[in-house]
C-alpha cells in the first residue's frame, strides 16, 4: 500500500462521494501528523490562507496540485489530485485530518477510482472547523492495486 496526498476539484461538486472516515485513516492521518510536527519544518499559514502541502514521507506522487485552507471562520476545505501513473484502473482512499496540537479538529476520507494513465479530483468541503493559530491540515493516501 502506498502512501499519498490528495488533490484539487475542478468542480464544486467532487466526482466521488465524501465517506465517514474509519478510527484506521483518523490514527494514519494523527501518525503522520505528529511525524511531520517532530520533524523540523517551516510552519504554514492555515487561517484565512491557503495551505501548499508539499510531498513529504506520508504522501507519493500519486498525489499533487493539494491545497487545504481555511475561511475566516476556521472552516476548512480540502483539494488535490490524484494521479494513476499505472496500466490498469487503481483505487485510491484518501484520508485528511486538521490537526491542533496533536488534537484531531476535523477529517474526512474521500475514495476515488482512477482509470490506467488517468486524473481525477477529489475534495473535502467544511472537513473541519478550527481558527486555532498552528492549526495543520494533513492528507494520507493509499492505493488498492
Amino acid at each position: 500500500m502506498a502512501l499519498a496526498g490528495c488533490s484539487s476539484a475542478a468542480k464544486d461538486q467532487p466526482d466521488e462521494t465524501l465517506a465517514s472516515p474509519s478510527a484506521t485513516a483518523v490514527e494514519s492521518a494523527t501518525a503522520a501528523a505528529a511525524t511531520a510536527a517532530s520533524a523540523p519544518s517551516e510552519e504554514p499559514e492555515t487561517h484565512a490562507a491557503v495551505t501548499h502541502i508539499p510531498p513529504s514521507a506520508a504522501a507519493t506522487a500519486d498525489l499533487s496540485d493539494v491545497t487545504c485552507s481555511a475561511d475566516q471562520a476556521g472552516s476548512w476545505t480540502f483539494e488535490a489530485t490524484v494521479n494513476n501513473p499505472g496500466d490498469t484502473p487503481r483505487r485510491y482512499t484518501v484520508a485528511v485530518a486538521v490537526i491542533v496540537n496533536a488534537v484531531v479538529q476535523g477529517h474526512a476520507m474521500i475514495a476515488v477510482e482512477v482509470p490506467a494513465k488517468g486524473t481525477k479530483p477529489v475534495v473535502a468541503k467544511d472537513f473541519a472547523t478550527t481558527a486555532e493559530p498552528g492549526a495543520v491540515c494533513e492528507p494520507v493516501m493509499s492505493v488498492e492495486d
